[in-house]
């Protein structure tokens, strides 16, 4: 499962790669935790930068 740090709190999360799919989600649940559904072509830098934006 990859894990993303903001500030000292290291997040865990499930990655959802769908081809054709044009933007990313990010989904934050009680229960299930965090999904991010994403590009088929976007990379992991590219997603941990997005995540980083989005954080706060």
């Amino acid at each position: 499962m990859p894990t993303f740090q903001f500030g000292t709190t290291v997040i865990e999360y499930t990655l959802q790669q769908v081809k054709g799919k044009e933007d990313i989600s990010i989904v934050v649940e009680w229960m299930e935790g965090v999904t991010v559904t994403s590009p088929g072509h976007l990379g992991q830098e590219e997603i941990d930068h997005i995540l980083r934006k989005k954080a706060p």
